[in-house]
Formats: C-alpha cells, structure tokens, sequence
C-alpha cells in the first residue's frame, strides 16, 4: 500500500474481523537484559484487548511450542529509538503535505515512480539502516532477519497463514468491496510488471520498518501480542496523513483504519512464526497486488 497516496490496498480487508489471542496469559513482559520477567496483572486493560480481539494466534504460537528467548531480541526501546520514530512521523507528514503536490505534477509515470519510490527509500529504509549501524553497532541485514528464511514447522504454518489470510482478503473484496475479475483480463503486461514493481519497493519499505525495526524493538521487553499490538496501532497512524491530505476526514476512513490495523497484525505474527522479514513481506506484496487487480 501507498500510504502518501490513494489507498485501495488493504481496503478488502475493512469487513474482516481481528485475528488472534494472547500468547503470554499471564500478560508477561520479558526482560533481555536479567533474563527476568516481570509479571503485569492478569486483568490489566491491554491483557484484556488482547485477549478480546484476538483469539487465533494463541494457537498457532502455541503449536510452534513459542519459546523465544529474551536475547533473540536483544536490543531494546530506548529514548533514541523513540526518537528516531517520532521524527520519522514528522518527516513521513511533511514529505504527505509539502512534495505530494510535487507527485501529481509530474506527467510521465516512470519519472513519477523514480520520485514517489526514491523518496520512500530515503524515509523508510536508509534512515533504519544507518541508525541500526551506527547508534546499534548492529549489523543490518542479519538483525532486519533478511538473511535467514523459515524451514520446516514455521515454513508450513507461515504458508498457512498466507493462504488463509489471501482468500479472506479476495472474497472480502469480491464480495463486500465491489472487487471483480474482469480487470484482469483488460491488464496488459505492462501494466502489471508497473503494478508488481512498485507494490514490492511499497512493501519492502514498510515491512523493513515496521516488522523488521519497529516490532523486534518493541519485542526486546515485551510480549508478542503486545510488541504487535503497538506496531499495528503505529502501521495504522502512518496513513492517517496522506488520507486526510488526499480525502479529508470522512466515515469510510474508519473500516479502511480498521483493515490497515488487522492487516499489520497480521505481518506482524507472521514475522513472530517465521523469524524473518521475508514472508511479511511477500504477504504484504501479494495482498497489495490483489487488491489492486481487483479492486482497481
């Protein structure tokens, strides 16, 4: 999905309902550094959303016998990481409302293309590769997991929720979107290689980012459901800017809210199953480009 600009990917999933429950009941909260958990209350306010809206992943995690330990995440949130995603949000906003004028100003597509993706790049995926570098010591592919791919049990159960997660979207939309097969019989070559090669820049980006920077951060002292939870809710706000620039507020931003919030959580478990970015990725892409196939 683009979110600087008309947002039809992802929309499909704006009747589905959450997925998933706690994994940890108990609400616990890992410690990387003394190896110690600290116990929130079972009935706290977040352990209770998290148990409420999501009632499927608690299963699936608990067939992988989930036993991440603390140190697989060994770097945790701290006030340079805070920073460093509240100035992203302030140059994501700016770059929405002062250079997305600039988008629609330039006529050819590929030069269009060459602007919008440089500038994602610029923003999403250079800043994380020098902080990680730099401010970490960290190596970027390997703590970004792009150097690993799933095997075995993870393999299978990420194909699972890949399959499933597809057909859900592609009869949401075909059934409660206004979604229709006929689009892909007018699609020329062209139009579909332009398609697949901006949706891959679009959800290497945001994955990279997101799962791969934001979710194994929060996940260095948190719960899975709760590392998630948060990096949904933040997947969410990052589009908040260009609809309100492109659309202004109206009621229909709320499903659309309520589909990017699901579809974030959904990367996100699969990046919990998988332990790699790869397959959020891919799921991310292969959603983008039904959406946009069917949904136009």
């Amino acid at each position: 999905m683009d979110c600087g600009g008309n947002d039809t990917a992802l929309a499909c999933l704006a009747c589905l309902p959450g997925l998933g429950r706690g994994l940890d009941e108990c609400g616990e909260w890992r410690d990387s550094q003394s190896g110690v958990g600290a116990l929130l209350p079972p009935q706290s306010k977040l352990s209770r959303l998290s148990r409420l809206l999501f009632p499927l992943s608690e299963s699936i995690l608990l067939r992988m016998n989930d036993t991440t330990p603390a140190d697989e995440f060994p770097i945790i949130p701290d006030r340079r990481f805070w920073a460093f995603v509240a100035a992203f949000y302030a140059a994501w906003t700016l770059r929405v409302v002062l250079l997305l004028p600039v988008d629609y100003a330039i006529d050819a597509g590929g030069l269009r293309q060459c602007w919008s993706q440089g500038l994602r790049l610029s923003l999403w995926v250079l800043p994380v590769i020098t902080f990680l570098k730099w401010n970490d010591g960290a190596h970027p592919v390997a703590y970004l997991r792009l150097d690993t791919l799933p095997r075995g049990r993870a393999l299978v159960l990420g194909l699972g929720i890949m399959a499933g997660f597809l057909a859900l979207c592609a009869a949401s939309a075909l059934l409660f979107q206004g979604g229709s097969l006929h689009r892909i019989s007018t699609m020329t070559a062209a139009d579909f290689t332009s398609l697949l090669l901006g949706m891959s820049l679009i959800a290497f980006a945001e994955e990279l980012l997101f799962r791969g920077f934001i979710f194994q951060r929060l996940r260095a002292d948190r719960s899975f459901q709760h590392a998630n939870l948060l990096t949904a809710l933040l997947f969410l706000a990052v589009h908040i800017p260009g609809w309100l620039y492109m659309q202004g507020p109206h009621w229909g931003l709320l499903p659309l809210g309520g589909s990017i919030f699901i579809a974030g959580w959904v990367f996100g478990l699969m990046m919990e199953v998988t332990r790699s970015l790869w397959p959020p990725v891919l799921l991310h892409l292969f959603n983008n480009v039904l959406s946009g196939v069917l949904l136009g």
